[in-house]
C-alpha cells in the first residue's frame, strides 16, 4: 500500500483476496481513503483482490499487464506469435524424438509463453520511456 497521509489518499498494488479488510482497516486508522487498486500482471500464485477491493472502496481499478499489453496489437502479435511457433516446434522436437510427452514435457513451452508476456510488458515500458 502507498499513500499521502496528507492528502489522505492510498493506492494498493496486487492485493491478495483474502487480506481485503486489513487494507481497508490500514487506511482507515491512516486517515487515508483507498483511491487507487492496481494489479501489475495476473497472478498464478495468488487470487488477486484488486476488483473486489476496488468495488468495495469505489477505488479506481487498473491492470498494467493487460493496459501495456493491449495498447499495441503488432507489438503482442510479434510477441505471441513468436512464443507459439517456439511452443509448436518444441513440443514437435520432444514427440519427434520420442520422448513422452505428458503434463511435465509441456511445461518449458508454457514457460516460453510467460517470457513472451513478460517481454510483451518490458518492451510497452520501453516504448513508453524511451521513445516520448
Amino acid at each position: 500500500m502507498l499513500g499521502c497521509a496528507g492528502k489522505g489518499y492510498a493506492a494498493v498494488v496486487d492485493p491478495q483476496d483474502n487480506d481485503l479488510d486489513s487494507y481497508i482497516e490500514f487506511a482507515t486508522t491512516k486517515g487515508m481513503r483507498i483511491t487507487h487498486v492496481i494489479d501489475t500482471h495476473v497472478h498464478a500464485d495468488h487470487i488477486s483482490g484488486g476488483r473486489a477491493l476496488s468495488e468495495r472502496t469505489g477505488a479506481a481499478y487498473a491492470c498494467l499487464a493487460r493496459w501495456l499489453m493491449f495498447r499495441s496489437v503488432p507489438l503482442v502479435v510479434a510477441n505471441m506469435s513468436v512464443a507459439m511457433v517456439s511452443v509448436i516446434w518444441s513440443m514437435r522436437l520432444l514427440i519427434g524424438l520420442r520422448y513422452p510427452v505428458h503434463i511435465i514435457s509441456s511445461m518449458g513451452p508454457a514457460f516460453l509463453m510467460a517470457i513472451a508476456t513478460e517481454s510483451v510488458q518490458r518492451a510497452g515500458q520501453f516504448i513508453n520511456v524511451r521513445l516520448r
